[in-house]
């Protein structure tokens, strides 16, 4: 019985000894490990059955889809002063499924105050807000206009102007001068998309910042096609079938570029912006695309009305499936509570040529379609 304190002794010093580091541990951690997420429930519906923007049960129509409901979480640690880690996990509706990927995911090494080294699964640096687009919470439409981001292009149909993530790496550098800060960003890598890669990517984008209020982008980039496989390319098949065949043997080995142009101005409650970019596939016309859109806002009080005015067009206008595709948007935003948000839309998309985002399988009954929308939009 005597040595059942020494025992409850050593079994507490024992404990204090194994708990104290993790304790002291989980503090330091707690000082350098931020967390935060984000998180978007959109509704849409259309007046045509053909999915608009995606696939059968990931796209928009007249049964109505919840596609483009999405959450994400946030991590960003500070490792020591001269390197920090980022990564964001991202799950969206895939059909029936939210599937749960690593978004992105890099380390920052500050070689100078004004220059870093990245490297890692990075953001693609291209587009005013896709490094932040699927935080819906951060624009005011319920998501970014989809004749310049969207990347529903399995069928060669789609801007392809930029895309969600690359791996590689990149060097920041950051020059200030009074109220004006610009940031050069030389990224390099290569993107894994289904069906292609995109081998030797490099590319230069130039953000201008004035006080705040004034934003400028300028961007350019090229990569080399690889791996080309298109889904429904057959040689003998119909029409569209042989189109993609021969598109799939042009593409492969050919050099994916793009220009981009973008300008933002935000300030005493007027939001404008502006982007336009060209892109080019090698010497392929029927790839050769052009996208802009301008979005006008007026922020009164919660309340945030707000137009945009999107087109979207591929190839010369001669081919069989070449497109033309315009699209209105009249939004509003209601900033409900803090860090909630409630958004309504009308949109008509017109079909001046092609079938635009509606894909090839079969052809939308009209050439102008209809659109609602409703979202509730959250950062945390």
């Amino acid at each position: 019985m005597s040595s059942d304190p020494i025992k409850l002794a050593l079994a507490a010093l024992t404990t204090c000894l194994v708990l104290n580091p993790l304790t002291v541990l989980a503090e330091n951690w707690s000082d350098k490990l931020v967390i935060s997420g984000f998180a978007s429930a959109n509704y849409h519906k259309t007046d045509e059955a053909l999915p608009f923007n995606g696939e059968v049960g990931n796209g928009h129509d007249d049964q109505g889809s919840f596609a483009g409901t999405r959450l994400g979480l946030n991590f960003n640690a500070a490792i020591n002063d001269k390197f920090k880690f980022a990564g964001q996990l991202f799950s969206t509706k895939e059909e029936d499924n939210y599937a749960v990927h690593v978004d992105w995911a890099f380390g920052t090494l500050k070689l100078t105050e004004s220059l870093d080294l990245r490297a890692g699964k990075l953001k693609f640096p291209v587009g005013l807000v896709n490094e932040y687009i699927d935080v819906g919470y951060a624009y005011p439409w319920m998501h970014a206009p989809v004749s310049f981001y969207s990347e529903a292009g399995a069928n060669l149909n789609g801007p392809q102007v930029t895309r969600e993530a690359y791996s590689g790496a990149s060097l920041l550098w950051e020059v200030e001068l009074g109220d004006w800060v610009t940031e050069f960003d030389l990224f390099m890598g290569e993107v894994n998309l289904e069906g292609t890669d995109v081998r030797k990517l490099r590319g230069l984008a130039v953000n201008i910042n004035f006080d705040e209020e004034l934003f400028i982008e300028l961007a350019t980039y090229e990569g080399n096609m690889q791996n080309v496989t298109v889904e429904g390319a057959v040689q003998g098949g119909s029409l569209w079938e042989n189109m993609l065949f021969l598109m799939q043997g042009n593409m492969e080995g050919a050099d994916h570029s793009v220009d981009n142009f973008g300008f933002k101005y935000d300030s005493n409650n007027i939001l404008f912006m502006y982007e336009l970019a060209n892109v080019t596939m090698g010497q392929i016309t029927a790839m050769e695309a052009t996208a802009w859109y301008g979005t006008l806002g007026y922020q009164m009080g919660k309340f945030m009305p707000h137009i945009t005015f999107e087109n979207y067009e591929q190839g010369d206008g001669s081919g069989p499936f070449d497109d033309d595709q315009d699209i209105i948007t009249l939004g509003l935003r209601w900033d409900y509570v803090s860090n909630v948000a409630i958004k309504f839309e009308l949109t008509q998309i017109k079909l001046n040529q092609g079938n635009g985002l509606f894909g090839y399988e079969d052809n939308p009954e009209d050439d102008t379609i209809n659109m609602f929308g409703i979202g509730l939009d959250t950062v945390f």
